[in-house]
């Protein structure tokens, strides 16, 4: 038996929390606010970038692919990720959230 649908209804339900509770929150609260050295909107576009990674590796599985991946060190790519994205506004962050979730 596939566990597919409950961990998609999970994924789903955790998304929805995750809107529910930034949408509580103004633009400022999201922008300037920080957790350590990071942003809500940080975090976010952080969240964003590794949901379209791991849809592309499931992709990639899918088609069969498994042996062309290659490892990849966070403690390395997190920095960069937060590098390339900290200057993007709330929309855009939002946006790729949004695309990140839909693949």
């Amino acid at each position: 038996m596939s566990n597919k649908p409950l961990l998609l209804a999970q994924l789903a339900t955790a998304h929805a929390d995750l809107l529910w509770a930034v949408m509580r929150l103004d633009e400022a609260a999201l922008t300037t606010h920080k957790l350590e050295d990071w942003t809500c909107k940080d975090i976010l576009a952080h969240v964003a970038y590794w949901e379209g990674f791991s849809a592309e590796r499931m992709r990639t599985v899918l088609a069969g692919r498994a042996g062309e991946m290659v490892g990849v060190d966070d403690a390395t790519q997190n920095p960069l990720v937060y590098a390339q994205r900290q200057d993007w506004p709330l929309c855009r962050v939002m946006a790729d959230l949004a695309r990140a979730h839909d693949e």
